[in-house]
């Protein structure tokens, strides 16, 4: 195959030019090399660049790589002849609208000539030709193509110069757009760099058409978002993504942070290929503060339902206690009484229950006179009766009356008073011997063996500080240990009894004089000191308990011959349990721990069990779970009564689901008693 000479190609590049538009070439296609050379002669003085193929495979991989202005094709070749590498020409869509020229030196009758205009060909010539006819005719065919290309050329370059025109129009329309949104906008390059920005972006930020301000610009960014804003920007620089977040941008003219919501937006060329981004920048300091107060309000109507909610729930706790401290006292007084009433007890036994009911009684006179202080307190109807008094002797005068209880329980009380602590101070004195009653009973109940007791005063004040070993108070509960409606334990196994009410009250006495109290402590087992502040400047009334009006007794069933498994932490109880039903003829036995009953189950099955709820340690529903045990284990389970102060519709619930076969609350009614025995265990009226 042979290429265009060298003579052929100067020529070409001498004519045009290096810079002028690449000239129109013409293929000359023939198997024969003397007809190509005779070719090259007649059409070499156009000037155009000569091309030769020597067989129609080769013409076709020519004009495959560039673009002709004519094809002059020889008909008889072998293998692919002219006619079939012409029709393959015109099947191909770039290549249909190049002019063919038939030169054929066999054929030139006019079947034969319309089989080539058939094919495609604008001419057919018959070999030999006349040198100026081929020329002429060739330089025709290349005109026309020599001015459509021009015309090409000219409309693609109106055509570029009106997407030119428009691109520009666009980037103005864009650009006054821009400025138009108060919006700040500005573009960044692939790499995040500032190219362009709109006013509202430079007077926010404080920065110039030149010096650009971006997300790099130290200060812009406040510090708690910055390190969070960069790695996503970053992220996003690098993946070429969309990015959004919210910030806080820093203002120029004030230099106060505003949250803003920041956009970017991936610019793409035709190719699909990032160029930059579009970024813009949202004001939502409004939307965020209103988020904040909304944030902040439901935070505060939640606290407020969990104070309501913990305050009902102290107060189902408090009426639970009340009924069980309270209940507990009565059911020695009513069940002494009834037996005393009975006239059955001999002289000890009658002076043994007397004592019992004066000692329980005067437990549950303090109960109520707590409740009635509680209940004036919330209705505002405490008031003091301050006098000049000598606290010292207010104080020795107080614990005077407290030793007793004190040495039965073996604790130490030692008293450290101020020499100056005799000079008159304005103060309740009997409300100021009730808060040492209160402090100090409180200390004994929670296990305190060594009670300090100091009294100092100063110009403006007397202060009173109570120090003790006792149990000490838990810290997540030192805020709320003079709350009236706390307890820092309220299970049914909870060591130690009482209302809670001792230390609100003291706290209530202190703020009615103008004082103050606090309490500290180390923790659990570490005892715990209470510190009471008074200025003396008010006074309160004290309540007096009421009367309590005592049942009738009903007579009692036989219970001979039947074992009863009396169980209660409470020796006084157990004492008038045992008492009562000895006089039935029942054989008692009696236990005041669950593990001690579970011992005098294993050891003998009594006929019925009646048990305490509430009991240090393990309480009645794990002794009623023991039994059951053993039950399982092939022995009779005996029956079992609930006999507790625990004495609600939600209590009785869950004692019978438990599987106690009967509910009794104390006091003890012995009429209630003795119907429960007899339903019970089948004895008949």
């Amino acid at each position: 195959m042979k290429e265009a000479s060298p003579v052929q190609t100067s020529v070409g590049k001498a004519r045009y030019g290096s810079d002028a538009p690449e000239p129109a070439r013409l293929l000359l296609v023939d198997d024969h090399l003397p007809n190509l050379v005779a070719l090259e002669a007649v059409l070499l003085p156009l000037g155009h660049p000569l091309v030769v193929a020597t067989s129609g495979e080769e013409a076709l991989r020519r004009l495959l790589a560039d673009d002709y202005a004519l094809v002059l094709l020889d008909v008889q070749m072998p293998g692919m002849n002219g006619l079939e590498t012409a029709s393959l020409i015109r099947s191909h869509s770039r290549m249909r609208a190049i002019p063919i020229i038939f030169m054929t030196a066999i054929d030139g009758s006019p079947a034969r000539a319309f089989e080539g205009y058939a094919a495609g060909a604008v001419d057919y010539i018959v070999k030999p030709v006349e040198p100026e006819i081929l020329r002429s005719k060739v330089a025709a065919f290349v005109a026309i193509h020599v001015r459509n290309e021009d015309q090409k050329a000219r409309a693609r370059a109106e055509r570029e110069k009106q997407i030119a025109a428009l691109q520009r129009s666009n980037e103005d329309r864009y650009r006054s757009l821009v400025e138009a949104v108060p919006l700040p906008i500005w573009s960044a390059l692939r790499d995040g760099s500032p190219s362009s920005a709109n006013r509202a972006w430079i007077e926010y930020t404080g920065s110039t058409p030149d010096d650009l301000a971006s997300f790099s610009t130290p200060g812009l960014v406040h510090a708690d978002d910055i390190e969070r804003m960069q790695t996503d920007w970053q992220a996003a620089l690098a993946r070429a993504q969309p990015f959004e977040a919210e910030v806080r941008l820093r203002h120029a003219s004030d230099g106060e942070y505003r949250w803003h919501l920041v956009r970017a937006l991936p610019e793409r060329r035709a190719s699909g290929q990032s160029s930059g981004f579009i970024v813009s920048a949202t004001d939502i300091e409004e939307t965020k503060r209103a988020e904040a107060q909304k944030a902040a309000l439901l935070l505060q109507e939640q606290r407020a339902r969990e104070a309501a909610e913990e305050h009902n729930r102290s107060k189902d706790e408090f009426l639970a206690t009340i009924s069980h401290e309270l209940r507990t006292p009565l059911n020695a007084i009513l069940g002494w009484a009834e037996l005393v009433q009975s006239g059955e007890l001999d002289e000890k036994a009658t002076s043994r229950a007397l004592e019992t009911i004066v000692r329980n009684a005067h437990s549950q006179a303090r109960l109520i006179s707590d409740l009635l202080e509680v209940s004036r307190i919330e209705s505002g109807k405490v008031r003091v009766d301050p006098r000049p008094i000598d606290l010292g002797a207010a104080l020795r005068s107080s614990l005077d009356s407290l030793r007793p209880a004190a040495a039965a329980r073996d604790v130490s009380l030692v008293v450290e008073t101020a020499p100056d602590t005799s000079e008159p101070v304005v103060v309740d004195s009997q409300r100021f011997q009730q808060v040492v009653g209160n402090l100090i009973t409180n200390a004994i109940k929670f296990g305190a063996k060594n009670v300090t007791v100091t009294l100092t005063r100063t110009r403006r004040e007397a202060v009173l500080r109570v120090v003790d070993d006792g149990q000490g108070i838990a810290p997540e509960f030192l805020t709320k240990v003079f709350d009236r409606f706390q307890q820092a334990d309220t299970r049914s196994t909870r060591q130690h009894g009482g209302l809670g009410l001792g230390l609100s009250i003291v706290a209530h006495i202190a703020r009615l004089h103008g004082g103050s109290v606090s309490a500290t402590s180390d923790g659990v087992g570490k005892g715990a000191t209470f510190e009471v502040r008074f200025p003396a400047t008010q006074s309160g009334v004290y309540p007096r308990p009421p009367e309590i009006e005592l049942e009738r007794r009903p007579s009692a069933p036989s219970l001979a011959g039947i074992d009863v498994l009396v169980v209660d932490d409470e020796e006084e109880a157990l004492e008038l349990m045992r008492t009562i039903l000895e006089k039935c003829g029942a054989t008692i036995r009696v236990a005041s721990s669950v593990a001690r009953a579970v011992e005098e189950v294993t050891r003998a099955t009594p006929d019925l069990v009646i048990t305490d709820i509430g009991m240090p340690g393990e309480d009645g529903y794990s002794l009623l779970r023991h039994i059951r045990e053993l039950g399982r284990s092939g022995r009779v389970a005996p029956p079992a009564i609930a006999l507790t102060a625990y004495a609600s519709a939600d209590d009785r619930a869950r004692l019978l689901e438990a599987g106690f076969l009967a509910h009794l609350t104390k006091p003890l009614a012995s009429g209630e008693l003795f119907s429960t025995l007899r339903r019970v265990l089948h004895l008949e009226g």
